[in-house]
């Protein structure tokens, strides 16, 4: 890992929290259900966009393995691709901002 500052995640969690309902212990832990598990991904994703290492995503996602955070952010990354909806989302989330849904 570098020693670079990273972005504070807070905000990003926030953001998806408030997106998709679900609690931050929820989006940061275990729960493996489409409804958590998707807005999780979408974590990796804004994370990764803001230079943080694989591993320290998995660190802040209760210790997931580097692997999956790789698998979670081509996921996600297909998905956004598809959907303008989820398009729309991420772009609020990354850039904080309101960008209204097509």
């Amino acid at each position: 890992m570098t020693s670079t500052t990273q972005t504070d995640p807070s905000p990003y969690i926030d953001r998806i929290c408030t997106e998709f309902g679900v609690s931050r212990d929820e989006l940061i832990g275990h729960g493996k259900k489409q409804a958590v598990s998707a807005p999780r991904k979408l974590l990796m994703a804004a994370l990764r966009s803001q230079g943080w290492q694989l591993q320290q995503i998995g660190a802040l996602l209760s210790n997931r393995h580097h692997s999956t955070v790789i698998a979670g952010i081509k996921d996600m990354r297909k998905r956004i691709d598809s959907s303008a909806a989820l398009q729309s989302i991420y772009k609020r989330v990354t850039l904080g901002e309101n960008h209204p849904t097509e």
